[in-house]
């Protein structure tokens, strides 16, 4: 979640949400009374037309009476009655409307009153995350390794090629195949001691000789990448042209995949030796939470999804309650293999910071 201003004097707070993560702390800050400004589409009349008239985007400030929480769509609604609206919209102030915030969607958060649980949710929701991906951005001259999150970036190892800005070899494939190598060998270094899913970037010619190398050389490492893209200069400045395009967001959603499938199979190691920090089902759960020992929280999307009013609300406060003594909650997309695991397991199971009894 990016922070983009706090006025703490009117209460107001501009957010930009990144992930679905994002959206379930929204959740639990955003409540009925509150103002919420974020662009939306809503029904324009024509005037003397006989259809029901076409939907337009627009800027809509809504109070909030109802909200709801889609994880399996990666999308936050809330309900209310508009009070706020431009001047061709004048006449629907008063009248309901629903606003589908989803991660990429900034939006405007007003209260009367901020309560320290709201502000400390939020707070975490901004804090730096774990970088989630090893991007490689390559061509003839330079390259650059680092470790990327949705906003930042790291940088691990950089290299020129001296051959091509000395101009001494023969020819291009003298030029690039011991960069290439010098490459190879930074990355190999990289992924040791980070071991995070891989993305190779640059112009098309280079990253593709950079990719044929790496899979000669080293085919376990190449094991590791989740994208192949193109940008048009290498170096630090080709990484930062893919952030502002958006080439690395599904890299990005691969790398979170990723992670999600490292909490499982944490939880399921932990099981298969006899570990006894875990829980899973719900009982178990919340009896780990009202001692409060969960580190993380894993509840399955679809759980979420298909669970019933009474059943939802428990789950809510669960997590709210996991929240609140400190722990994380990681919400795993049911679309693949570790989330079905965790649909065997009830669908909800957590990493405990010490055993129960």
């Amino acid at each position: 979640m990016r922070l983009l201003s706090w006025d703490e004097k009117h209460g107001v707070m501009v957010l930009l949400p990144e992930d679905v993560d994002d959206l379930w702390a929204l959740y639990m800050a955003i409540e009925p009374g509150d103002l919420v400004e974020a662009r939306t589409s809503r029904e324009k009349k024509v005037e003397g037309a006989k259809s029901r008239g076409r939907r337009v985007p627009v800027k809509l400030a809504v109070r909030v009476e109802k909200k709801a929480f889609d994880a399996l769509m990666g999308r936050l609604r809330l309900l209310g009655t508009i009070e706020r609206a431009p001047a061709e919209f004048e006449d629907d102030i008063g009248k309901h409307h629903s606003l589908s915030i989803r991660p990429g969607s900034a939006l405007v958060l007003q209260k009367e009153r901020w309560g320290r649980f709201q502000l400390e949710v939020l707070k975490r929701a901004c804090e730096a995350r774990p970088r989630p991906l090893l991007v490689l951005s390559i061509d003839d001259e330079e390259f650059c390794i680092a470790l990327v999150g949705m906003r930042d970036v790291e940088i691990v190892a950089e290299g020129e090629n001296k051959l091509a800005k000395e101009g001494k070899a023969s020819s291009r494939e003298e030029t690039l195949r011991p960069f290439m190598l010098e490459a190879l060998e930074a990355l190999k270094r990289a992924w040791e001691a980070h071991r995070k899913p891989i993305a190779i970037i640059g112009p098309s010619l280079e990253r593709d000789i950079f990719s044929s190398t790496l899979k000669a050389r080293e085919p376990l490492l190449a094991e590791k990448i989740v994208a192949l893209r193109s940008v048009s200069t290498g170096g630090l400045s080709g990484i930062y042209e893919a952030i502002r395009a958006g080439i690395l967001s599904k890299a990005l959603s691969e790398a979170r995949l990723v992670r999600e499938a490292e909490a499982v199979k944490e939880l399921l190691f932990r099981l298969g030796r006899g570990d006894r920090r875990v829980a899973y089902g719900l009982s178990d759960v919340k009896r780990a939470c009202s001692y409060g020992a969960i580190d993380r929280l894993l509840v399955a999307d679809a759980l979420l999804r298909d669970a019933d009013e009474d059943l939802r609300v428990r789950l809510e406060e669960l997590m709210m309650d996991v929240e609140a003594k400190g722990g994380e909650v990681m919400i795993i997309s049911s679309g693949h293999e570790a989330g079905r695991n965790l649909l065997s397991l009830g669908g909800i199971a957590a990493l405990l910071r010490f055993p129960l009894d």
